[in-house]
């Protein structure tokens, strides 16, 4: 772990660590965090990607490229499988445009 060098810099974990109130000098133990973190990533990305493919299976594609587009949809089914619900919220507000006053 020394030698191997993460996606995600020592300073957003350090940030976040700390936000959460964990405190650890050792930077080995932030290096398996963020390994942690990283695999959870991979896996989430992966899941959400193989729900996206069945999706364009089962729609008739008839000689026509589809390009692969990952939704929010695919991305909540791939988290409800590890048992993380996504929700929109209720009610979505646009800002008020500045021309129209």
């Amino acid at each position: 772990l020394a030698e191997w060098k993460p996606t995600i810099t020592d300073e957003v974990v350090d940030f976040y660590i700390c936000k959460a109130g964990f405190q650890c000098p050792d930077r080995r133990v932030k290096r398996l965090i963020t390994l942690a973190v990283e695999r959870f990533a991979v896996q989430v990305t992966t899941d959400a990607l193989n729900v996206c493919s069945e999706g364009l299976s089962t729609k008739a594609s008839k000689g026509k490229d589809n390009p692969l587009t990952l939704t929010v949809e695919d991305l909540s089914r791939a988290l409800k499988e590890l048992g993380i619900t996504v929700r929109k919220p209720e009610l979505f507000a646009d800002q008020p445009d500045e021309k129209q006053h």
